[in-house]
């Protein structure tokens, strides 16, 4: 946003941003789609230089879906399914990533998002966020929503309801 109220895209319209983060004060990392002649089956992975505007490609092999990268104490984590033992329908790890590649860190066992149904919901809300140093984001277990706190190498339950937890704040 300038100072005078408007703003300027920092991407062209070739690009999807499906989740991003800082790496450092002028680098950011995303994850998503650049629409070019190739039709991708996953969403790849990008930084972007805040000074000069360019983007790199860090991670496009097309063999794991990243759903989330985020970066906690200086480290990038993403959420990734490799799709080794259930296929698509396999639920997400978290990883760490650097120099091209994503090392194990911890397996959840459920779905790193809320997926309980709801008849009715008003609006979007927050279903995940970093506060002091810790990534909180809704996990479903079986029939209902956890808040879960996650801190490097492990994930702990924060909140736990029957139903569904639609969203949360800080």
């Amino acid at each position: 946003v300038k100072d005078d109220g408007t703003t300027t895209a920092l991407l062209d319209d070739a690009y999807t941003v499906d989740s991003y983060d800082l790496l450092d004060d002028h680098t950011v990392i995303f994850v998503g789609f650049k629409m070019d002649k190739v039709l991708w089956k996953y969403r790849q992975l990008f930084t972007l230089d805040l000074h000069n505007g360019s983007v790199k490609c860090v991670y496009d092999k097309q063999d794991a879906d990243i759903s989330k990268v985020f970066v906690l104490d200086g480290v990038v984590y993403a959420m990734v399914n490799f799709g080794k033992d259930y296929g698509a329908m396999e639920q997400p790890k978290i990883y760490t990533f650097n120099d091209g590649k994503f090392t194990f860190v911890v397996d959840a066992f459920y779905s790193l998002r809320n997926s309980v149904g709801s008849d009715c919901r008003l609006g979007k809300q927050i279903s995940t966020q970093k506060i002091n140093g810790s990534m909180y984001f809704l996990m479903t277990k079986v029939d209902t929503s956890v808040l879960v706190r996650f801190k490097g190498s492990t994930i702990e339950e924060v909140a736990k309801t029957n139903g569904s937890i639609d969203g949360y704040t800080y």
